[in-house]
């Protein structure tokens, strides 16, 4: 008998959200839930950019066409290894579509990937941006 199984979890792993050690880091009321059920009705943030700023490292997004979950923010997350551990550096408003990395040191090269949040579930994290002051 042919076992399918490790073509299955391969399938799974690929269609699964990259893994998160996030941490909730509230702006005003908002804080997008660590853990929260995945919706792909709030949708996935798409081409996300990193530009150096004098700043520091600005990262934006086009926003999410209005679906059938309210969006009530975004959470950004970044880390300095594509294979994580992925750290929560801000959650921002529904309106709000970049913001600027200030802790970011020079030299470094992060990832950044963004998520949107609303109604108590989480839309799946976009695909890494790079980026480096």
């Amino acid at each position: 008998m042919k076992e399918i199984f490790p073509a299955a979890v391969v399938l799974l792993a690929l269609l699964l959200p990259f893994p998160s050690a996030a941490r909730e880091i509230p702006t005003g009321d908002l804080a997008a839930p660590n853990g929260c059920p995945i919706s792909i009705e709030l949708g996935t943030p798409q081409g996300v950019q990193v530009v150096a700023v004098p700043e520091g490292l600005r990262i934006s997004w086009p926003p999410l066409p209005k679906g059938a979950v309210p969006l009530e923010g975004y959470q950004v997350v970044r880390t300095i290894e594509l294979e994580g551990p992925w750290q929560s550096i801000a959650v921002v408003g529904e309106s709000v579509t970049d913001m600027i990395d200030t802790t970011a040191t020079m030299e470094t090269i992060y990832y950044y990937r963004v998520r949107s949040f609303g109604g108590g579930v989480c839309g799946r994290y976009s695909i890494p941006a790079r980026g480096q002051r």
